[in-house]
């Protein structure tokens, strides 16, 4: 297995329940992809596809794990058409906080 290409840590607080909200919704994948956003159904074997600026469904991944609220996994295919790249969120409770960890490669 090769090593990710990112790998963050964070510790929030707020709960899991509002962490995966925040991850699966239309408006969070807007704010951080800026115009476009990503939607799915977030369940496993679900496609992920993005909704470009002109409102068109472009297919972009395939969700490889779901594990609400803990864990989301899924494929994700960039615009120059290289290899998908995966994405992978993991919410653990610490005390008050939530520990977020975000793995991409």
């Amino acid at each position: 297995m090769s090593k990710p290409t990112f790998l963050y840590v964070t510790y929030i607080a707020t709960t899991i329940e509002q962490i995966w909200d925040a991850i699966t919704s239309d408006s969070f994948t807007q704010q951080y992809l800026g115009e476009e956003q990503l939607q799915s159904d977030w369940q496993t074997g679900s496609p992920i596809e993005q909704v470009n600026s002109e409102g068109e469904l472009e297919p972009k991944g395939e969700v490889l794990r779901s594990h609400p609220p803990y864990e989301l996994c899924y494929t994700f295919q960039f615009f120059d058409h290289t290899q998908p790249s995966c994405v992978r969120f993991l919410l653990e409770p610490s005390g008050t906080q939530v520990k977020l960890t975000v793995v991409h490669g």
